[in-house]
């Protein structure tokens, strides 16, 4: 395992014991990339990672802006717990009552 694989799977918790297989993210995204998926500008990704209001893998050290990537299943999975379910009709209910 090279140093770079380690390191990206140690910050990323997935490091094993010698001769076990370690699990990799799926595909990386770049904070350019979360942002469009977002419809968000890069610097807002940028302040989530470092406020860590989103899961980031923070690959190297950067006091301005520090090489980050996103897991893209992790992303995923972070959108689908901040879904609200919609309202069932157009007026709110509390407008309904006696």
């Amino acid at each position: 395992m090279s140093a770079a694989t380690y390191f990206l799977a140690q910050s990323h918790g997935s490091v094993k014991s010698e001769g076990e297989r370690f699990s990799m993210p799926q595909l990386l995204l770049t904070v350019r990339q979360v942002a469009e998926m977002l419809s968000v500008k890069p610097s807002t990704v940028y302040e989530w990672a470092r406020i860590r209001y989103i899961p980031s893998i923070q690959l190297g050290s950067g006091s301005r802006k520090p090489c980050v990537r996103f897991d893209q299943s992790e992303i995923h999975s972070w959108l689908e717990t901040r879904k609200k379910a919609g309202r069932t009709s157009r007026l709110p209910s509390h407008l309904f009552s006696d």
